[in-house]
């Protein structure tokens, strides 16, 4: 019975194997959600941490253009995690197009071509986690789609092309 167990677990990693990239196909569509999901979450909370940075610093800064700076400061840092959001998502949509493309033989098989491509969207995708963290922003969809992104990255190391 064991050794049918172990025959049947053979069967499905060989299939999966066969499958070509099952695991980056999967993690594509989980970071795809992930980082959207975070882009819009930011997009609602923009306008509510304005006033959540305003109420932080109220009573903090010795001075009125103090506070009015570190508030753009804040928001800036927001922002620029919004634009890392924007371009992750963009060159995730060109990581998946070349992905396919590979698969379906239309594009020389190329695991370093993807590599680099997931490794410039980890980039965003920390730059942005970096900003929001700064800003005290809740960032587990952001650090869950960068997770998936190692995982994408480790899996195309690993040869799962």
């Amino acid at each position: 019975m064991k050794k049918i167990m172990i025959l049947i677990a053979l069967l499905l990693i060989a299939g999966a194997c066969a499958h070509g990239g099952y695991v980056v196909k999967k993690g594509i569509q989980d970071a795809a959600i992930a980082i959207k999901t975070a882009d819009e979450l930011l997009d609602k909370a923009i306008p509510v941490l304005g006033e959540k940075f305003t109420q932080e610093l109220i009573g903090t800064c010795p001075t009125r253009e103090e506070c009015e700076e570190q508030w753009a400061d804040k928001m800036s840092r927001v922002e620029q995690a919004v634009s890392s959001l924007e371009i992750a998502k963009d060159l995730l949509l060109k990581f998946e197009k070349l992905f396919l493309s590979m698969e379906e033989g239309k594009t020389k098989k190329s695991p370093s071509r993807l590599i680099v491509k997931a490794a410039n969207i980890l980039h965003h995708l920390r730059s942005a986690l970096k900003d929001l963290e700064a800003v005290g922003v809740n960032t587990d969809e952001v650090a869950d789609a960068v997770r998936i992104m190692e995982g994408i990255a480790e899996a195309l190391k690993g040869g799962e092309l």
